[in-house]
């Protein structure tokens, strides 16, 4: 992602870099004049994925810039304007990032019991997870656990499990509240089973519509195709031309799996970037790790469960994200919310799912 020409230039003065990074920023936010005091957050929305996307795409043109590679965690570490990400460049050791996972504050203060995030996909960014944590309250620490931007990090789940938890522990005291958005699940419940045989507290366990995958019986795939018939049926009488549209792309979502025998993956950051490529390896190791045996756990788990899905509602076990039952000894508590899995991060139904999770730890445990 480096251009090899660039390196640091310790001559340079904190005025030079910071009018370059000024420059750097007006490209990637389409937006000019950009202070030095203007803070990223502020001027990227709520957008999730959005925002998400700038930061990828300013951090990487710091690094071909300048020959540094910054975290995710800068922008919560005092680089979120112009001004804060130059003292980053200046105190950045250099073009490798630490190799080891960042324990990252969303919000420090507060009087109640912090809680964590452990983000889906790859893990590297605690971004998409920052309106929820802001709508939660002042009086809410939120934390989340980010992976290093490195292709040599290790991808066995199990090791990566015990690095988080000694960053962990490091930080934050027990009792212990993890929350594993999509496939950062598996995480937050490896890290629980450590935590647990290592006499530390985990005081709840939340996951976010995350599927347990399993094989499905000859009667199963039946009853789901003709739920997933009736739904369409119903569909194409309200809105004919988009549900033809939806057809289409789910056609070509299954000649591409059979031709290949993998289903297409959304595209996060830039094809053929250093976060891509890190993205899609610790998305696979993730994926070989939640298709494995999973004893259960002793604790209890919440799932929340967004209801606003591009398939039909499915019955019973035939929806997949049901399946944490079998794995949460202390019961599982289903909390289902009206949005989709990307938008209960933002907007009204960030809003919505933040009262949902105020109610949760305002709850006895």
């Amino acid at each position: 992602m480096t251009d090899a020409a660039t390196s640091w230039n310790p001559s340079l003065s904190v005025e030079e870099i910071e009018r370059a990074l000024g420059e750097l920023w007006e490209a990637t936010l389409q937006r000019s004049p950009i202070r030095h005091d203007e803070d990223f957050h502020s001027m990227t929305g709520t957008s999730c994925v959005a925002a998400e996307l700038a930061a990828a795409d300013l951090l990487m043109r710091v690094e071909a810039r300048f020959g540094r590679r910054l975290r995710f965690s800068t922008f919560f570490n005092g680089g979120s304007t112009v001004a804060g990400m130059a003292q980053a460049l200046i105190g950045a050791q250099g073009a490798v990032a630490d190799a080891l996972p960042a324990l990252v504050g969303l919000r420090t203060l507060g009087d109640r019991p912090p809680i964590c995030w452990l983000p889906g996909g790859s893990g590297m960014s605690a971004i998409p997870y920052r309106e929820v944590s802001r709508l939660l309250g002042p009086d809410q620490p939120v934390y989340a656990l980010e992976s290093p931007v490195v292709l040599d990090a290790p991808l066995d789940l199990r090791t990566r499990a015990t690095s988080y938890v000694a960053a962990l522990r490091a930080g934050l005291p027990p009792p212990y509240t993890l929350l594993g958005y999509s496939s950062g699940a598996w995480i937050a419940l490896q890290m629980a089973r450590q935590l647990s045989a290592e006499g530390a507290e985990v005081k709840r366990v939340v996951v976010f519509d995350a599927p347990v995958p399993r094989q499905l019986t000859a009667r199963d795939r039946v009853a789901k195709a003709m739920q997933h018939l009736r739904w369409h049926l119903r569909r194409a009488r309200v809105e004919p031309m988009e549900e033809l549209a939806r057809l289409g792309r789910g056609l070509q979502r299954r000649v591409h799996s059979w031709t290949t025998g993998r289903i297409p993956e959304e595209r996060t950051f830039p094809t053929g970037s250093l976060y891509d490529l890190v993205d899609r390896r610790i998305r696979a190791a993730i994926l070989a790790f939640s298709r494995e045996h999973h004893p259960r756990w002793d604790g209890r788990i919440t799932l929340i469960l967004g209801e606003q899905v591009d398939y039909p509602h499915l019955s019973g076990e035939l929806d997949l994200r049901l399946g944490w039952r079998q794995i949460a000894g202390g019961g599982l508590e289903v909390i289902r919310v009206p949005s989709d899995h990307l938008s209960m991060l933002e907007g009204p139904e960030a809003e919505h799912l933040a009262s949902e999770l105020r109610r949760l730890f305002s709850a006895s445990p």
